[in-house]
């Protein structure tokens, strides 16, 4: 029904700034064919300092966007800011990554400024730390929405929350090859985050408070046996003496070391994702569809307030090229559980996926990844099909970076 294609500059008139054009359309929305058009500047004066500007008319949104972004990219930065502003006329998502899409468009001004003061704790060498002292607004005004009802009349609500947080961070780095790229030395980051956010939410339908706690720690296991990063949080709204829309998610992420078998590499991953919804609205649901929880899960039916994922992937680096290109051959498993949030997680609805695929890549091109996957869905829900195929780019893997960010609530996806 829909596609996309892209077309960007990354060196425009030799001075390093980026233009995009990236062309949208669709057999059954209009406009048929639209447009979502960008200008970056990165590292404005050698400062770290991303600028960039956009204008968006396809079938999915239409309006402007804004972005600075100044963050802690080491922990000798003092001072991180940043601002964005979106004003959308029409749109069924005010980011579009969000989990919930209407069926009324909104019609939204969203604005958001956040600065940070950092004060270097430990500065001896690889082991340096960071505490970081933030505070930062968001303002949400919607001129068209979907009809408040009771059951959800305060997530589309006009607010202003205030924010403050409090933050540890260390961050270190170790080399590594054939792990997320392919051919060159990647950085791996290991340390902590850890933080406190509090909010005040000025809320039309009342104001209220919020808090959560978020707790991240990442390192080489013994005898760079693997990397084990493990982070969890909980956190939630509280008006009068009861809480709602609170959140409880937890993290385990494992990469094995690299596994030489004569001529053969491999790479084992696992990953293991649990979120748990508390006195969430109604049209706030978790889903299976992204490919962090079951890769080429499509299902729109399967929603849930609670859910658990399980990924497991063996990935071969191949050693011959392809036109250039290295190549990596990969098998994965995925089990998804999701269901109410009142019974055990274990006794909720079961989906999983079995796959094979291969990936391309070239480190000296601007292209992302190809991917060609082929899956399997045991048992799947009514609105998909048993098997899978798909040929795409796709985005290279990253580490999480403890990187103190600007303060703001969970997000529930």
């Amino acid at each position: 029904e829909s596609a996309a294609l892209q077309v960007f500059n990354q060196n425009i008139f030799g001075i390093g700034h980026e233009i995009s054009f990236r062309f949208v359309g669709n057999i059954q929305r209009q406009p048929f064919v639209g447009l979502e058009t960008f200008y970056k500047i990165k590292n404005i004066k050698g400062k770290f300092l991303d600028l960039s500007v956009g204008y968006l008319n396809t079938y999915k949104r239409e309006g402007f966007a804004f972005g600075l972004d100044k963050p802690f990219y080491t922990t000798t930065v003092k001072w991180g800011y940043g601002a964005s502003a979106l004003r959308m006329f029409r749109a069924y998502r005010i980011f579009e990554e969000d989990p919930i899409e209407t069926v009324t468009p909104l019609n939204v001004t969203y604005l958001s400024a956040w600065g940070g003061r950092s004060f270097e704790l430990n500065k001896s060498g690889n082991n340096s730390s960071q505490l970081v002292l933030s505070t930062g607004i968001i303002h949400e005004n919607y001129f068209g929405r979907p009809e408040p009802e009771p059951e959800t009349n305060q997530y589309f609500s006009n607010r202003t929350i205030y924010l403050a947080g409090l933050s540890i961070s260390q961050r270190r780095f170790i080399q590594d090859q054939l792990v997320f790229s392919y051919g060159i030395t990647e950085d791996i980051p290991e340390g902590l985050k850890n933080e406190i956010v509090y909010g005040f939410d000025a809320n039309e339908f009342g104001n209220r408070h919020y808090a959560h706690l978020f707790l991240s720690n990442g390192n080489l296991l013994i005898n760079r046996k693997g990397y084990l990063f493990v982070a969890g949080g909980i956190g939630g709204y509280y008006k009068d003496p009861e809480y709602h829309e609170g959140e409880v998610k937890a993290t385990i992420n494992f990469i094995s070391r690299q596994v030489n078998a004569g001529y053969k590499r491999y790479r084992f991953f696992s990953k293991l994702d649990y979120t748990l919804g508390m006195r969430r609205f109604q049209i706030e649901n978790l889903t299976l569809r992204r490919d962090n929880h079951i890769r080429g899960f499509t299902s729109r039916e399967v929603i849930g307030k609670q859910r658990l994922s399980m990924n497991f992937e063996v990935v071969h680096f191949l050693r011959k090229e392809f036109y250039k290109f290295n190549m990596a051959a990969f098998a994965f498993t995925d089990i998804g559980i999701i269901g109410k949030n009142d019974n055990l997680i274990f006794n909720q609805n079961y989906y999983s996926g079995l796959g094979v695929g291969i990936r391309l890549h070239n480190e000296n091109l601007v292209f992302k990844t190809f991917h060609l996957r082929l899956a399997f869905y045991p048992f799947p829900p009514k609105d998909m099909i048993f098997m899978g195929f798909i040929l795409d780019e796709q985005s290279k893997g990253t580490f999480y970076s403890f990187e103190p960010l600007a303060p703001q609530p969970f997000s529930f996806e």
